[in-house]
Order: C-alpha cells, then structure tokens, then sequence
C-alpha cells in the first residue's frame, strides 16, 4: 500500500543540480580577450543565443544592463563574474548543461557580445530492458526533458518511472560527450539508464466467501495478468471465478497507453450467470445472465514528486481525468422462462448504456496514501437500451402510479480513502474509508450501490441492502502482532468500525431507508514467498459484529455469523 523505498541512482546528474560545474568552466576562445583586460570601458554587453522564452532571455540581458550601470569600468574578473551569473541563472532553473561563453572578439566602440550555449536534450541509451521495448521508456524519459537538458523535469520524470510497480530499479547517469560522443565540458550530453525489470507475468488463485448467499457465499477464482504483452506496457488481464449458484464468472481486460504521459484505451468485458441456490427459492428454477461491455480513455492531468513533510521525505502526487462507454445487457428467468423480478425491467430484460465520467486523484508519501475518486454516470438512449416510452422520467407519478425505472439516469460515485503508517506506534496502520452514490431518478438494478459485506459493512452478508443512493464509512486499524523471516511472515491484527446508509428514489418498490452498522476484529496473515517463486500466501478473516439485526434465510452461511475469510495464493 506504501511506496517502496527509492532505488535510483543519478550519477552525474543530481551533483549538477547543486552546482553549474560544466557551463562555469567553460571559457571557449574567451582567454585571450580577458586576459588583456586590465580594464576596459564597456557601455553594451549583448546576450545573444538564448532560445527560451522571452521573459528569461530578458532577464539575461537585464543582468548584463545592469552591470553596464552599476559601471562601465569592466576587468577581466568583472566581466567573468558576469559569466557565471548569467550561467547560475540557467543553473538555478535545471538547465546545468547551458550557461554564457565568452568568444575570442575585440571591443569596438564599447560594445562585446556574449553567447549562451544551450544545452540540448541528452541521447538516452537503454540497457537491460527484457519485457519493455527500449522505446517504452525512452519515450516516458523524453517526454520530461523537453528540447533542453533539464535536470529537475528529468529527474521527476526518472522518479515517476521508479513509482511503476513493474521495474524494480534502475541507475541513471548524465555524462557529457562533444559530437563525436567523446567526453567533453559542453552542452551535448548522453543519459544512460540500467534497467533491472520484474517480470510481468502475474497468477493467483482465491478462496473467500465474499459472495451473496443467494447464489452460494463461497467463491473460488483464478485470475491470470500480463503486464506488458506486446512490449509497450499494454496489459491483458483475465479472470474466472465460481460458487455453488454462480458459473461462470468471467471477466477480461485489455488497456494500451497511447501517449507518453501513459493516456490509456481500455477494452473491458465482463459476464455472470447465476442460479439462486438459498432456501426457499432454490426450487423456483431463478436464474440470471449478465454481459457487460466497455470503452474507455484516462489521461494524467498531473504528475508530480516533490520535498514535502518535516524529514524532507518525496510527495507523489497524481490525477486523471477519463471516460468510459459501458453497455450492460440483464436477463433474468424464473422456470426457465423470462421474467422480471425488479421494477424496469421488460420481460425480465434490461439494458443500459451509460457513459461514465471518472475523475481520480492519489497522493503518495513515505507513510500515507490518499485517494479520492469520482465517477458520474449518465445513461444513453443508445445500442437500443431498456427505456419505457413517455415523455416523462423514471419516477414520475403517471396516471397515478409511478413511473419504473430505465436507462435514461444521471447518477454519482464519489469515493474516498486514507491509510496512514504510525511508525512510533508498532507500525501501526490507520485505515479510513467511505463511498457515497446519488442518483437523480430510479436506477436499475445494474446501477445500484449494494451495501452490506467485506467491503462495505461487515457483520452483514454481501449485498444485504441494494439501492439507488447510499452512503458507507469504514475505520480499521492495523497492528503488527509478528514480523519475522521465513517461514513465519507478517501477523496483523485488526479492529475496525463500518456504517452503511441507503435508500430507494420513487420509482423503485423496496423504498424504505436502512441503516446498517457494525464494529469487530480481524486478523491478517502474509506468508513468505514460496522459494524463489513470486507466489506468496495471504489469508484474511474478519468478524463483524451488527448493530442492526435483520432477518435473512436460513442459508447456514458464515456471513449470517458475522464471519468474513479469504485465502489467496499468487501475485494479486
């Protein structure tokens, strides 16, 4: 959950922050015109060369104008302290490879001229890439450097490089080379980056009982990750899973960054079918079938690290704007034959295409992660979508009834979490959580906010309230109970507090607001790795107590006992 310790290594680039070594040393054919300078009346310094925006090339020659001011009496150590201000100022902006010469020239009417070299872009030389093309990080590294060497945007860009969970370190070091590629003080510089990559290649198995007891609570599911299939850093994801009523439980996924700056295209599919298994309802013959379609595009609108803290520990700070087309298809049986168990649907049928705008920004330090998302869904009278024809909207008083739900809806997600580590308190980790959706009208059951279960309210079983809005709130804490080698791994133990809030629009028959809460323990065991493999074992198990009792069937379900657990094996 926390960020891993830095690894990278800029020789030869972050000693130049501090100091403008390279450009400070250089004097091209300056020697002999300073030299013979004991003095010399100069009325007009010109700072020529500069490429960068108007106002810093002003500045340049703003600097050399007021020397002129300050005096017109210039020695050579006068005006090669000119020099070094108008290279410092370069240096002071990141450009440590850029900075003002002195050419060879002799001094008419009180006028000389001196030229800025600025440093273009580095060379960048990739070695021990294996699952990422030389490309791939090229590009990242360039797009930060701009058409001038700049150490600080190089750097950010290296350390948002480092913060990709799929390279376990690299070594970057800026040297600097004459045209031939041969070392050399000036302005053409060569970035060589070590790569050491993990591998992208991710399996795992998982055994809980996070599922409703309607279609069996105990779900078993592998899942199967490449994180770079063709080379790019484009990622194929796939996912099957089943309980006693619930086969199968597909899902699959497929995203390829399209820019630089990592913009992505998403392709998404997923699929369920489930037949209810609980009593009394197990000899109805209730069934159902899911397909869910999507497309989507997410572009960073922020990548940034800074200082930040009182130990001067790095900030990561990231946000992305997005959108996604989705299209969902529902059908539900009862003997076989169609049949609509909730309000909107057609013939036990509904279909909705929404288009989703997400928003999300996270913060990284040493010791806290925060996240907070957004997503507002908009349904679409697209792809023939479920919509019932009258000008009115879903929950509207027709002819004296109320008018069903369907796939015209506007609806919001806000999301939010904090985890904070307490080093001075046995490491102890602080866990907040809640989740909140509003919708304008009537949802179908699709669009709903489910609360009640591991991730939402514990002590209840999965999904025990479905509604249009809702609101849910969580607090954990984390204590470390053992931390050793193999072959113990880590023990947490765990407390936590859970609240859940929601309610129907009109329009939708279950209206009645519910609340839902509950405070328990927990504990949390991560195995070694097993050898030298990437899998490692993780077992969970949580037991909640409810404030509110309902009444539910008698499944025998652990979850109707407060008892949450998963087993999981794999890079997860």
């Amino acid at each position: 959950m926390f960020p891993r310790p830095w690894s990278v290594v800029l020789a030869g680039l972050l000693p130049l922050v501090g100091g403008p070594q390279p450009m400070q040393a250089q004097r091209s054919g300056a020697d002999d015109l300073v030299r013979h300078l004991d003095q010399v009346s100069l009325h007009e310094i010109r700072v020529v060369g500069c490429g960068r925006e108007p106002a810093f090339c002003g500045g340049l020659q703003d600097i050399a104008d007021r020397y002129t001011r300050e005096s017109e009496a210039f020695t050579g150590e006068r005006l090669e302290q000119l020099r070094l201000e108008l290279t410092q100022k370069y240096v002071d902006s990141g450009y440590v490879s850029s900075g003002a010469v002195i050419d060879d020239q002799p001094v008419v009417e009180g006028r000389i001229t001196m030229r800025i070299i600025e440093g273009a872009a580095p060379t960048i030389n990739i070695q021990g890439n294996r699952w990422f093309r030389k490309s791939f990080y090229r590009d990242r590294i360039a797009s930060g450097a701009g058409t001038l060497l700049n150490s600080y945007r190089l750097r950010d860009r290296l350390q948002q490089l480092h913060l990709d969970d799929r390279v376990r370190r690299f070594d970057a070091k800026l040297r600097a080379v004459d045209e031939q590629g041969r070392p050399y003080g000036g302005g053409a510089s060569v970035l060589d980056v070590a790569v050491e990559e993990r591998v992208p290649l991710s399996a795992g198995i998982t055994f809980n009982n996070y599922q409703s007891p309607t279609v069996g609570p105990v779900r078993a599911a592998g899942n199967f990750a490449h994180e770079s299939l063709t080379g790019r850093g484009d990622a194929l994801r796939v996912g099957y899973g089943r309980s006693a009523g619930l086969n199968p439980q597909i899902s699959a996924s497929y995203s390829l960054p399209v820019t630089a700056r990592d913009a992505t295209v998403a392709l998404g599919y997923r699929k369920n079918d489930f037949v209810v298994v609980e009593e009394p309802f197990q000899s109805l013959d209730i069934s159902s079938k899911s397909e869910i379609f999507s497309l989507g595009f997410s572009a960073p609108i922020l990548l940034r690290n800074r200082p930040g803290g009182s130990e001067g520990r790095l900030v990561n700070e990231r946000a992305s704007l997005g959108a996604t087309l989705e299209h969902s298809i529902n059908q539900s049986y009862l003997f076989g034959q169609p049949f609509s168990f909730s309000a909107g649907a057609t013939n036990g049928r509904s279909v909705v295409t929404a288009l989703r705008l997400h928003q999300d920004w996270t913060r990284r330090t040493a010791k806290q992660v925060a996240n907070v998302s957004s997503r507002l869904s908009i349904g679409l009278n697209l792809l023939n979508p479920t919509i019932h024809r009258d000008v009115l909207p879903p929950g509207a008083v027709v002819g004296g009834g109320v008018k069903p739900p369907d796939g015209r809806f506007v609806a919001w997600l806000g999301q939010a979490l904090v985890a904070r580590r307490f080093d001075r308190v046995r490491e102890m980790q602080l866990i907040l959580k809640s989740d909140a959706q509003l919708a304008g009208s009537a949802l179908l059951p699709l669009e709903q906010l489910p609360v009640g279960g591991r991730y939402s309210v514990r002590g209840y079983r999965q999904n025990q309230l479905v509604r249009d809005n809702a609101l849910t709130a969580s607090v954990e804490s984390r204590i470390p109970l053992f931390r050793g080698a193999r072959p113990f791994g880590q023990l947490q133990g765990a407390v936590f507090v859970d609240f859940g809030h929601g309610w129907n629009n009109r329009g939708n028959s279950r209206s009645g607001e519910k609340t839902l809460a509950s405070a328990g323990v927990g504990v949390r065991w991560t195995g070694p790795r097993l050898g030298e493999s990437p899998l490692q074992p993780d077992v969970e198990i949580y037991w909640g107590l409810p404030f509110h009792r309902i009444t539910t069937g008698n499944s025998g379900s652990l979850q109707d006992a407060g008892l949450h657990f998963q087993l999981s094996l794999g890079r997860l």
